[in-house]
């Protein structure tokens, strides 16, 4: 139905600025940039969402319940990627320390962690946030989450303005 796809493309669209947003908000300045992997012999469908969602999640517990992450900031944003043969990979955003990536893939259990510092620019931040929104449109994720926020993220706020003389009260405060 036409009017179902149009309505679809409409909240994928939504969904990518407020995952923009979210990144603006929360991923100014360095932070890095995880891509976890599946391996191809876990006991679990890598090419299934929702499982790979669990793996995900008990990935996140196991982190927080782990000794030495306990005093890390441990806000992300993960988003979900199908790769040419249909497995799944989460990119995620976060301020882990990339010299901790042994200990990030020992908790991972599920295959190999990549891990980059981004000292970040507008410009870059640009380049991450598009190159993360890239599955949003995906149809394998309708009805289902499009990234993984955690709690304790910024929201952003929106200001609206009526006119040129109240934007400039507040840029100039």
């Amino acid at each position: 139905n036409e009017s179902e796809d149009t309505q679809y493309r409409k909240q994928c669209r939504v969904a990518a600025k407020k995952l923009t947003r979210l990144i603006q908000c929360n991923f100014t300045e360095s932070f890095t940039l995880m891509t976890l992997t599946f391996r191809r012999d876990v006991t679990f469908d890598t090419t299934d969402f929702n499982q790979c969602r669990e793996q995900y999640t008990n990935f996140i517990k196991r982190l927080r319940a782990n000794k030495h992450f306990q005093n890390s900031d441990l806000t992300y944003i993960a988003i979900p990627e199908f790769q040419q043969d249909n497995h799944i990979r989460f990119h995620v955003l976060c301020r882990l320390a990339v010299s901790d990536r042994d200990k990030v893939e020992a908790v991972w259990k599920n295959g190999t962690v990549d891990m980059r510092h981004v000292q970040n620019n507008a410009f870059d931040e640009i380049i991450i946030a598009n190159y993360l929104k890239k599955d949003i449109f995906d149809v394998r994720l309708q009805g289902k989450k499009r990234y993984l926020p955690s709690q304790g993220l910024k929201k952003p706020v929106k200001l609206y303005f009526n006119d040129e003389e109240s934007l400039q009260g507040i840029l100039d405060a």
